[in-house]
């Protein structure tokens, strides 16, 4: 299965990004002024592709996925 239909059962759009700790301490360790692991997905953060993520969380939770 693939992060995006994972996150949202295929129901919207959703944007991942996964980062091994020690690449994500190189960018944490850039310019205080700058945007951290700045991406630009167009369906980052949408309300509803959020909504629908914690959904499926939700599901898989309850049924032990």
């Amino acid at each position: 299965m693939t992060t995006a239909k994972g996150l949202t059962n295929g129901a919207i759009p959703m944007g991942a990004v996964f980062a091994h700790p020690q690449n994500l301490r190189c960018v944490h360790a850039g310019p205080e002024n700058t945007i951290e692991l700045f991406h630009g997905y167009t369906y980052s953060a949408h309300p509803v592709a959020c909504a629908a993520a914690l959904a499926t969380l939700e599901v898989y939770t309850r049924e032990g996925c």
